[in-house]
């Protein structure tokens, strides 16, 4: 019986596919209000967001809502409206509703999700199949100073959008170059929004925008205005696109002008360009790296000066725990400064790895949003509170709690945590012996650093060296994980995992120069010791280091 019902199944995808092929007949052409609701993947960093969109350009406003991954619970809200120029921020942060109202320093533009293919740059391609049915395809292709974006949308032979495929500037939700896809569940044409009445008078308070409260929406704006998905039909309008498109297109220019000056003056590490390649310093360090609250540790009780660790024998000249499958493959954080969290899960993954020879993959998300009272969630954290916090409550895992990169409500555990963190280790302004004993004899660390610069932001390979970086604590504005040290030339370095994607460094990995507590690097460093007798094979390590 099943055998006949994929055959009936696949000779209606069959006639279907040639019905498609056969037909000519216009695009879809989108009103100026609709309702979507679509799963938005971000391959690269392993996400998978479900949200809802209200669009309604004839009334000023664009809603956005952010669900929890089955669908069940909203997680966060946005409100944007373009007549007044404020966002409606409504957050749900330690099981308390917030609402606040951000006025912007510029011209918010309201952000179409549904592409107008009536724009001469979309042209249609052959039909293919999507989720087992038959879909019409458009491209348009965008090239700014040779970086090339390729935008591809599908929808069925009825007009309903089905995907939305971005490899390139990220014109979805953030300003970021990579791959990203719009699932499409739900499209509801010419509905109305009593929210965005409603919103006006339930809001608690009102921030000016600056460097702490930092409207995205504005930068998506930007991204997509480069890609005509808003229908221009105004020339002020296309001046605007021309002077969006020239300033960072400028930007850009100026980017990799540095970059190849640098690569020709400096032998001993080289920069390419990378997804940030189309950014500004500034906009880079206002979306990506961390702008926290000063470090609130109160009870500094429970962290534990480090002194000395009893070293295994065997210690070689050069380490380095992804060898071991110790450390996972870098992951990108998205436009959240939420580095801190990947540092701090990176330390207890690593512990558990090391202590009961099995990997679990612990929950960022679990971090950014229910640590919220020592942290800044996606304006940036301690690795430190974040330690602090897990001995106290536990972790979830990612299964359970996974990352989705922005602000959201604090699930709690429901089950017990599997790690007991035994003692938090602070190992400040130690030497590179005693570091590098600690990082091959009980773990990855976690270290806060200063990665403002932009020699740091497009480093691809080699041992990366600055005069540029500061070293006080409250210049240092990202998290990293020291995974391994070794020694080349007669120069010592740190091993670092990052948390941006393999396309940055060497596959999301740097070298740093450990001398002169290069950035920060030695400032803050903190290790932790869990519940568990450590019964990692270090001759099998020892013997498999040799061999490498």
């Amino acid at each position: 019986m099943n055998s006949l019902n994929n055959t009936f199944f696949n000779i209606f995808l069959l006639i279907s596919f040639l019905n498609l092929l056969c037909k000519t007949q216009p695009p879809p052409n989108y009103p100026n209000k609709y309702r979507i609701k679509a799963f938005w993947r971000m391959p690269a960093a392993n996400i998978t967001q479900p949200i809802l969109i209200n669009y309604n350009s004839k009334n000023f406003y664009e809603r956005f809502d952010y669900y929890s991954l089955d669908i069940s619970t909203t997680i966060a809200t946005d409100l944007l409206r373009n007549d007044s120029n404020q966002l409606y921020r409504v957050r749900i942060m330690n099981d308390t509703v917030t609402c606040s109202i951000i006025n912007s320093s510029g011209t918010l533009e309201l952000l179409p999700f549904l592409p107008d293919l009536y724009n001469e740059d979309w042209e249609e391609g052959q039909p293919t199949v999507i989720r087992g049915f038959p879909v019409r395809m458009w491209q348009k292709n965008t090239t700014i100073q040779n970086v090339v974006s390729i935008f591809t949308f599908y929808s069925d032979d009825q007009g309903l959008p089905v995907r939305f495929a971005v490899n390139g500037y990220d014109s979805l939700l953030k300003t970021h170059f990579d791959i990203y896809i719009m699932e499409y569940f739900l499209y509801q044409p010419n509905v109305n929004d009593e929210f965005a009445d409603q919103i006006n008078h339930t809001c608690e308070y009102s921030l000016q925008q600056d460097d702490r409260f930092p409207i995205p929406l504005e930068v998506i704006s930007s991204s997509l205005q480069k890609i005509g998905l808003s229908n221009l039909d105004l020339d002020i309008n296309n001046l605007k696109e021309k002077e969006s498109l020239f300033s960072r297109g400028k930007i850009l220019q100026e980017n990799l002008k540095f970059i190849d000056e640098h690569n020709k003056n400096n032998p001993n590490f080289k920069l390419a360009p990378n997804q940030f390649i189309h950014m500004s310093k500034e906009e880079i360090n206002r979306l990506i790296l961390g702008n926290p609250k000063k470090h609130l540790i109160e009870d500094d009780s429970k962290t534990k000066q480090f002194e000395s660790v009893e070293v295994i024998p065997g210690k070689p000249e050069t380490f380095n725990w992804t060898d071991f499958d110790v450390v996972t493959p870098a992951e990108d954080q998205g436009m959240c400064a939420s580095g801190w969290a990947f540092a701090t899960t990176g330390v207890i993954e690593g512990a558990y790895k090391i202590a009961t020879s099995t990997f679990i993959d612990f929950s960022e998300q679990t971090i950014i949003a229910c640590s919220s009272t020592l942290s800044d969630s996606c304006l940036g954290g301690y690795p430190q509170d974040a330690l602090a916090w897990i001995q106290e409550n536990g972790i979830d895992e990612s299964t359970t709690f996974p990352y989705i990169g922005i602000e959201s409500y604090c699930l709690t555990p429901q089950t017990p945590s599997l790690i007991k963190i035994k003692e938090l280790l602070s190992l400040p302004d130690t030497t590179f012996s005693k570091l590098s004993d600690f990082i091959y004899s009980v773990g990855p660390i976690a270290t806060m650093m200063d990665a403002s610069n932009l020699d740091f932001i497009f480093y691809k390979s080699g041992i990366y060296n600055t005069s540029q970086c500061k070293t006080n604590l409250n210049d240092l504005n990202h998290a990293v994980l020291l995974v391994g040290y070794g020694v080349e030339n007669d120069t010592e370095f740190w091993i670092i995992k990052n948390s941006w994607g393999n396309f940055w460094g060497e596959n999301g990995f740097a070298r740093i120069v450990a001398d002169q507590n290069l950035c920060g690097i030695s400032t803050a460093p903190y290790g932790a010791l869990l519940n568990f007798d450590n019964t990692f094979d270090h001759q099998k390590k020892e013997q498999k280091t040799k061999t490498n």
